[in-house]
């Protein structure tokens, strides 16, 4: 960008507040466009959009790249939005968070991303990573005030579980912190349960909540109650030997959206209105051969018993009667003195041989009036 368009085109400064653009995007100071009354550009444009200064949208729109640099992150960002980043550098210095909780007395100091393998090796005395769903007991004394964390396993990252009881202010607090950004954190919500796991007891608390960032101020949560917070007395009922039995499942906003979406889609497909089958084809009598009921009673056996109805008058002409198809056959007699023809089986036309002469034995047929003759067929010749 040219720094000279920055400049008022009339005083020839930079602006030091908002100022008046014209249509060819030449900037003019307040001072010189109001208080001189001047509206009219030296492009001959008028000065009828009012913006912000120039020089701080400059700065607004360039970036640069994160401080810890040096230390592993390459993210770029503006002036407006660093310092959220800032907070939530995955390479920005930290200490032990189960110091700064009060739970465990700890001088580590690293960065944010070593956190998790920091618990893991050296406070490995807190115990064995809870599973995504856990049943367990909390130590409870209405005379001792307690602390306690534990790692959480869940969508393969590791979560932070929190329990406090204070005998000051009567109270018991839990809370489930992510390793990382805020945005990551609220992707993420915990069911919390205080309730007898045999069953025997049908009375229960249940609170639902989104996990918070470990950059966030937790003990200013703690104080504010902003997390699970319960009074000794609201407990009393639910203590099982001096522990307080609960159970509680990390899942993912996302997971629940999708689901939501496909419970949807399945309802509207349900609602729409189902296109009706054809009916499947049915013989009247399948694996039966239907009698024919118009046949005489002279063709196939007796008639078998139908019911005499009345005719049925028709305006239709009546039907022409089929032609007649039967033909004269002509018959040949044979000379007297010819010995008697043997009668042999038949064969089909295309296996039949003609033999010419008197031993011939063939049997010399007339030609049938329906049938044309086979192509195949030599006739036998018979001598004169």
């Amino acid at each position: 960008m040219d720094i000279d368009k920055m400049k008022c085109v009339l005083c020839h400064k930079f602006p030091d507040a908002e100022v008046y653009e014209c249509s060819a995007q030449h900037v003019g100071c307040i001072g010189c466009v109001e208080k001189l009354n001047v509206r009219l550009c030296k492009c001959s444009e008028y000065f009828d959009e009012k913006k912000d200064n120039p020089i701080e949208r400059l700065a607004q729109s360039s970036k640069i790249p994160c401080p810890y640099k040096a230390t592993g992150c390459t993210w770029i960002f503006g002036p407006t939005d660093m310092r959220q980043h800032l907070e939530e550098c995955r390479f920005r210095p930290v200490g032990c968070i189960a110091n700064s909780l009060k739970v465990i007395t700890c001088r580590w100091n690293g960065q944010q991303y070593q956190l998790e393998d920091h618990l893991m090796k050296f406070h490995a005395d807190i115990g064995k990573p809870f599973s995504y769903y856990q049943l367990t007991e909390i130590p409870f004394s209405a005379t001792v005030s307690k602390t306690g964390i534990r790692l959480v396993d869940a969508f393969s990252k590791l979560f932070l579980f929190y329990f406090s009881t204070n005998v000051d202010t009567k109270m018991i607090y839990f809370m489930f912190v992510y390793f990382g950004r805020r945005e990551e954190a609220q992707q993420y919500y915990y069911e919390f349960q205080i309730r007898d796991h045999a069953g025997k007891d049908v009375r229960q608390i249940k609170f639902v909540n989104t996990c918070v960032a470990d950059c966030e101020d937790l003990n200013g949560k703690i104080e504010n109650e902003d997390c699970i917070a319960l009074t000794f007395r609201s407990i009393r009922h639910y203590l099982k030997n001096d522990s307080i039995p609960i159970r509680f499942i990390v899942k993912k906003l996302e997971k629940e959206a999708e689901s939501a979406t496909a419970r949807k889609t399945s309802a509207d497909e349900s609602n729409k209105p189902v296109k009706p089958k054809p009916k499947p084809f049915v013989f009247p009598q399948k694996g039966k051969q239907q009698q024919n009921v118009s046949r005489s009673s002279s063709v196939g056996g007796p008639a078998p018993n139908v019911p005499k109805t009345s005719p049925v008058t028709s305006d239709d002409p009546p039907l022409r009667p089929p032609p007649n198809l039967t033909r004269s056959i002509s018959v040949t007699k044979l000379p007297s003195n010819m010995p008697p023809v043997q009668k042999t089986p038949e064969f089909s036309s295309i296996n039949r041989i003609g033999i010419s002469g008197q031993d011939s034995p063939l049997v010399h047929q007339e030609p049938c009036p329906f049938m044309s003759p086979s192509i195949n067929r030599l006739d036998a010749f018979w001598p004169n």
